[in-house]
């Protein structure tokens, strides 16, 4: 089988689930694992976003959306030339994968046509439910299955130790400028990690949100998780955040409770790592209770 996959999270899933040799072809995005950034690149972005701010980035694509403009843009020629039997995308979000009318457009000359398979989980659930959906359209029905049942076992034993603990108010910021919650299953994370999102709800998108929003919950904990950027590059463009207006005075800057991480890797996609950051979360969260956790250290710096 012949896959090109236009989504980061389902390039970690293929090749979990020991398919990266039918890989024929990814996105711009696609970087992990390693290997696979010597593969084809079939989807590029629209603009060059590295030296832009999160304020212009933020700008250019609200504008390309208003006006109906694709934020990526896809290799005719070498898709056609990769002719593949599989195509796995998205429809969670607008922002983070070409449409699937445009792949329809694409594929219009491909024959036999490939089948579409458009991922759009909103939980954790959801995610290992997708799993199972490309094991199974992919011949990998009982390594999917296996592969998702350890998942779960690995959230399960992060809810037990923190069932009954004292539960903390997070805020997770998506997005430095304009300011943005986490949606979708990151609430869920954070409450399964012993705490309590109360500016964002399961399962729904990430929304735009006033400062004085955030200043008047006063969270105990930020986890700052700007989309699509690793630790260093989340500390970077975090650094603004030291400007709004009683900043200093936040309980979670206090108490030095404020941490820049990897959301490129470990929350923003949802793909097999959001289990992961799960476990990195509540060691932030709880690390009386999570003390012998382990993470990479380049995932995490306090701020």
């Amino acid at each position: 089988m012949k896959i090109v996959s236009f989504l980061p999270s389902a390039t970690e899933i293929l090749y979990a689930l020991n398919l990266g040799a039918s890989v024929r072809g990814v996105s711009h995005e696609c970087d992990y694992p390693p290997q696979v950034t010597r593969k084809p690149v079939v989807m590029h972005a629209s603009f060059p976003s590295k030296d832009l701010s999160d304020r212009q980035i933020d700008r250019r694509v609200r504008e390309a959306l208003r006006q109906g403009q694709e934020l990526y843009r896809i290799d005719q020629a070498l898709l056609e030339r990769i002719a593949p039997d599989l195509i796995v995308t998205q429809k969670l979000c607008d922002v983070c994968a070409v449409s699937t009318d445009t792949i329809q457009e694409a594929i219009r000359t491909i024959s036999p046509k490939p089948k579409i398979l458009s991922l759009h989980p909103h939980s954790l659930e959801g995610v290992f439910e997708d799993i199972l959906t490309v094991g199974k359209l992919t011949g990998k029905t009982e390594w999917a299955k296996r592969y998702a049942d350890s998942l779960r076992r690995r959230v399960a034993r992060v809810r037990e130790k923190t069932r009954g603990l004292p539960r903390l108010r997070v805020f997770s910021m998506e997005w430095c400028d304009p300011i943005m919650n986490a949606g979708h299953w990151i609430p869920e994370m954070v409450w399964i990690a012993g705490g309590e999102e109360g500016l964002s709800e399961v399962g729904k998108p990430s929304v735009r949100i006033a400062w004085e929003k955030v200043y008047r919950y006063d969270p105990q904990i930020l986890l700052l998780m700007p989309c699509g950027f690793s630790t260093a590059q989340t500390v970077q463009r975090a650094k603004g955040l030291v400007r709004l207006p009683g900043w200093r005075t936040l309980t979670a800057v206090r108490m030095k409770r404020v941490y820049g991480l990897d959301g490129s890797s470990y929350y923003n996609r949802p793909g097999p790592r959001l289990v992961d950051g799960l476990e990195i979360m509540a060691k932030l969260i709880h690390p009386e209770v999570f003390k012998t956790s382990r993470f990479k250290k380049e995932s995490v710096q306090c701020l």
